[in-house]
């Protein structure tokens, strides 16, 4: 049996490369168990009328990390940026969320 030399191009070896990265990541966030406490649809109601107060780079991040359950990583991908400007961008959101909540009602309210 004669062994032939594989190549593959640069943009191949890239696109396999990712597709193992985010198969690593994805097994990894899906192997967390995370539990969500419920609140009442009347709270529920209020934080959704206060993510639409975010700027939209926020309110996208956070539509689809909590609408859509996309990991950081997907979310990179689908907005074509980075894993950690994700993350620095869903943290400025939450925080202004919070503050948008507390100047509703100033009850604590625990937000990721």
């Amino acid at each position: 049996m004669d062994v032939k030399e594989i190549t593959w191009t640069p943009e191949r070896m890239k696109k396999h490369l990712d597709a193992k990265e985010a198969q690593r990541y994805l097994s990894k966030i899906n192997s967390k168990m995370i539990k969500q406490p419920k609140y009442p649809h009347q709270m529920q109601n209020l934080v959704r009328e206060k993510v639409t107060e975010l700027p939209s780079e926020q309110l996208v991040v956070i539509y689809l990390t909590f609408w859509e359950n996309l990991c950081e990583y997907e979310i990179a991908k689908e907005i074509r940026t980075t894993v950690s400007k994700v993350i620095n961008i869903k943290e400025k959101a939450l925080l202004r969320l919070k503050e948008l909540m507390a100047e509703e009602n100033p009850r604590e309210l625990c937000i990721a």
